[in-house]
């Protein structure tokens, strides 16, 4: 085994390309910008492409990298800001407090900015049942595979 990795080490520093360095970095193919914040109370981003899926991840940052999108025809986006009515419940009973979208981006127009359309009333509680709330996103279809040719989203909220 070790006889192994002596060779392995002896063929890197020889610069064979079994040991190229990976893509560490990589530029945004599709970027969205919301023009605004995340609201206070805020506490899961769902990013919906239609055909393709959703991911929801943690609010917090001001960027969210959305990797998979299928290059084969423009990607409908919807970005919606949830909050949970009950902190025990799950994701499943969250409520939609604010929307981005849909918005069309494809290899021709890969950057758009969206404003964010809140539905709580002034000093709500995110947590209280809100009327004027529309159910979260749920596109259909499936993220493209690593081997399979895909775009990179990225949503960034900044005021």
């Amino acid at each position: 085994m070790e006889q192994v990795a002596a060779r392995f080490a002896a063929a890197c520093l020889l610069g064979t390309t079994a040991c190229a360095p990976l893509e560490t970095w990589r530029n945004a193919d599709l970027q969205l910008d919301v023009q605004a914040a995340l609201p206070s109370g805020a506490e899961r981003v769902r990013i919906c492409v239609e055909g393709a899926g959703s991911r929801a991840l943690g609010a917090g940052p001001e960027a969210y990298a959305v990797p998979g999108i299928p290059t084969d025809g423009p990607a409908a986006i919807t970005t919606d800001v949830l909050a949970f009515r009950d902190e025990d419940t799950g994701e499943e009973d969250a409520q939609v407090v604010a929307r981005a979208g849909p918005v069309t981006l494809d290899a021709d127009t890969p950057y758009a900015q969206v404003e964010l359309e809140g539905f709580l009333d002034e000093g709500a509680d995110p947590q209280d049942t809100c009327p004027r709330c529309p159910d979260p996103c749920v596109p259909g279809g499936s993220f493209a595979h690593a081997w399979e040719p895909s775009w990179l989203l990225v949503v960034r909220f900044h005021p």
